[in-house]
């Protein structure tokens, strides 16, 4: 009787710690996608406020052609909002913000 309540015992204490394994893997991979959905949101921001400079510069553009004025500095304007928005678009699909932990904001 004495061996059968000492091999409980043990059972006891090794499931313990596996379960205690099991729930720290579990909180580490819960912490990981927590990061990279965060990552993904900021980068899906960045996107979208870049998007949205390059249809306003094009707007702008629009109405420069018409009036006729500034229509150089429009077009600079223009290409320099497309120019962003491709560079974060790359970035977007190549997920190399996600992997490398990028901070850094265009």
């Amino acid at each position: 009787m004495n061996t059968f309540a000492d091999f409980f015992e043990k059972a006891r204490k090794t499931e313990g710690r596996v379960s205690s394994d099991t729930d720290l893997k579990l909180s580490d991979t819960l912490r990981y996608y927590m990061r990279d959905s965060k990552a993904a949101l900021d980068l899906l921001f960045r996107r979208s406020r870049r998007l949205n400079d390059f249809e306003n510069e094009n707007k702008n553009l629009e109405k420069a052609r018409t009036k006729n004025k500034e229509v150089q500095q429009a077009e600079n304007a223009q290409q320099e909002a497309k120019k962003k928005f491709e560079q974060i678009s790359e970035v977007a699909k190549t997920g190399n913000a996600f992997k490398r932990g990028d901070k850094k904001r265009s």
